[in-house]
């Protein structure tokens, strides 16, 4: 009997990028081809701003203030440079 493979499957590379800072934890993928979006969690209780900075020069970076264990993400045309906890809202 002869077994006969289907089509390849095409994988994408992607690369999951994860960490904390504070109160936050974050995580985004590498694999967008127009946008990057971050995910975030706020994991204390108290409100609290997301400093996200991006790496296309052009973009300002996004100051988002979350509430105390509440999760969001935020969409641009840049991968991160950095982010991390800003503080007290």
């Amino acid at each position: 009997m002869t077994t006969m493979a289907g089509p390849a499957v095409a994988q994408t590379r992607s690369t999951t990028h994860r960490g904390s800072d504070g109160c936050f934890n974050w995580s985004w993928d590498d694999s967008g081809i127009l946008t990057t979006t971050v995910y975030w969690h706020n994991t204390c209780s108290e409100r609290r701003k997301l400093k996200i900075v991006w790496k296309w020069s052009g973009l300002e970076p996004s100051i988002i203030t979350v509430d105390g264990d509440a999760k969001g993400h935020q969409d641009r045309r840049s991968e991160p440079d950095s982010i991390y906890d800003a503080g007290a809202a």
